[in-house]
């Protein structure tokens, strides 16, 4: 498995996934193309819904706090 970054390219499996980790080099899966739904009213009148969840971790000085 290979990432490009602009015209170098890094080899995950013989610098990290071998040496580090210890396992054979990864596979890359190949999907088939979307089935996409077709639109039912013009893009222009169209909306989109997003969630968006989150939950705030403790910092250091609430667990002092909680003592």
């Amino acid at each position: 498995m290979t990432a490009q970054a602009g015209s170098r390219t890094y080899d995950f499996d013989a610098n990290v996934a071998g040496p580090v980790l210890g396992i054979p080099p990864l596979s890359v899966p190949t999907f088939d193309a979307p089935e996409l739904t077709p639109l039912r009213k013009p893009l222009a009148g169209a909306t989109v819904g997003l969630l968006v969840t989150w939950r705030l971790l403790p910092g250091p000085e609430a667990a002092g706090a909680a003592q």
